[in-house]
């Protein structure tokens, strides 16, 4: 549990509540910025300009390392070997792989204790859930060697376009540092030890964009972290309130990014958007590079393979399965995120020989089905809002083939013409006849996890969920 999350926290001044989330950014920082992590960063930095040959010995030689403690020390890979006929000297290569099945949802669910190697011990080891928006939350088990390596990933990722670890950063995720039950500023609050401030998803509004752009201006950071549905309605907020504001990154994850949105919010701020793909389950990872040819898939990180999905997808999409590399504390081999891409056959100008894939377009479930058959990303839709400029928040539901609910927020100048336009470009971009409602609303809430899912289908599950 989260310092934010106990009752405590809760129920004290907002001068306890900064000392609280100094003291646990100083208890992180030991842990994320630490020798560990430094030597990890810098080996990191190195590895990316490996050639391909290189990064094939380097895979190969971890998964083989991989395969043997799962055999020796985890029940779940030890049963399933057994029933296969096989030995840790059968997959000795990525290219062996294949001999063991694919990992899915259900199976972490039902399996549980059994992923866990039988040497686990109690200290130095952190459990969490994931969010559960498309069914019931999964129960993760990761050790400080994990986290520490995953945090070198990311600063890897950052200080090839200059970003660096001294520089101050705002977060606007899914952080709940503010009691939601507070009605006036500061909505945000203070981690001294890693120059962050971070403030409140769930108490930004119209009424109170201002407070944050101020306390902004007076922090005076160099990079904003942040969801990239909450960066775009930051865009929005400040293009409608003529609100002057500037950071040299704007740093998303955990959701596809549009076109349309990256574009909004790097014309409002000035600057440029860097973002990353991975998941609560840290089974893959791939990050832009300064090009922007796409996302690099990182094998230091553990083997990603692109296989064909399970259920409707689009055609050329192919579902992302993650072999992670960095967490023996649960090992999940071959796991089934449902993310959906495009491989890409491009050598990108940056000289980094990592495989690139396309930006996150959906997840298996978060497409829209047409009444013909059809299936289309989601993604699609986001070309009909891009141009509107009198939305502040909008969400897309699917509960019929032939059906459409949009909830809008919506600006001052929102007219009939605005709503119009929504119907007949969805009906374009489509290209199919589906009927289009619209219901007008004073806010849109995000989640718990301090997301708002833009597009969710009643047909197929709740759409797409990445960390």
């Amino acid at each position: 549990m989260a310092v934010y999350d106990k009752g405590w926290y809760r129920a004290s001044p907002v001068i306890v509540q900064n000392v609280a989330l100094t003291a646990r950014g100083l208890a992180t920082r030991l842990m994320r910025r630490g020798r560990a992590f430094r030597r990890a960063l810098e080996e990191l930095e190195q590895s990316q300009w490996f050639s391909r040959e290189e990064f094939e010995a380097l895979q190969n030689e971890r998964l083989a390392a991989l395969i043997h403690h799962c055999h020796a020390k985890v029940p779940y890979y030890r049963r399933v070997m057994r029933e296969r006929g096989l030995r840790p000297e059968d997959i000795t290569t990525v290219a062996d792989l294949h001999k063991l099945p694919f990992l899915t949802k259900d199976i972490v669910r039902t399996e549980g204790d059994a992923l866990l190697p039988e040497d686990l011990g109690r200290f130095g080891v952190y459990r969490s859930k994931t969010s559960g928006t498309t069914g019931t939350p999964l129960k993760l088990v990761r050790d400080v060697r994990s986290i520490t390596t995953e945090y070198a990933f990311v600063w890897r990722l950052w200080r090839s376009f200059g970003h660096e670890l001294s520089d101050r950063r705002t977060i606007v995720r899914g952080d709940f540092v503010v009691p939601p039950t507070e009605t006036r500023p500061p909505y945000w609050r203070h981690n001294f030890a890693e120059r962050q401030l971070i403030a409140s998803m769930l108490h930004l509004s119209p009424r109170t964009a201002r407070d944050y752009f101020e306390a902004w201006r007076k922090f005076n950071p160099r990079s904003l972290e942040v969801f990239p549905s909450g960066g775009d309605y930051l865009a929005r907020l400040a293009l409608e309130q003529n609100i002057d504001a500037h950071f040299d990154f704007v740093l998303t994850s955990s959701e596809p990014i549009p076109p349309d949105m990256r574009r909004n919010i790097e014309d409002t701020f000035s600057c440029k958007v860097i973002d990353y793909y991975g998941q609560a389950e840290r089974v893959s990872f791939a990050m832009e590079c300064p090009e922007h040819t796409g996302l690099h898939v990182a094998p230091e990180y553990g083997v990603t393979e692109l296989v064909e999905p399970e259920g409707d997808a689009p055609e050329g999409m192919r579902e992302i399965v993650g072999t992670p590399f960095i967490n023996y504390s649960m090992p999940l081999i071959r796991y089934r995120t449902g993310d959906l891409t495009r491989p890409l056959d491009v050598e990108c100008p940056c000289g980094r020989k990592m495989p690139l894939i396309a930006p996150i377009e959906t997840r298996v479930g978060g497409n829209v089905i047409l009444p013909d058959g059809r299936c289309v990303s989601y993604l699609a839709l986001t070309r009909v809002f891009g141009p509107l400029g009198n939305i502040r928040r909008s969400q897309v539901i699917q509960d019929r083939v032939d059906h459409m609910l949009v909830k809008v927020v919506p600006g001052a100048d929102f007219s009939g013409d605005d709503a119009e336009s929504i119907r007949s470009g969805i009906k374009t971009v489509l290209a199919a006849d589906v009927s289009v409602d619209i219901e007008l609303l004073e806010d849109i809430p995000i989640e718990k996890s301090g997301k708002l899912r833009w597009f969710i289908s009643e047909l197929e599950g709740d759409g797409p969920d990445q960390r």
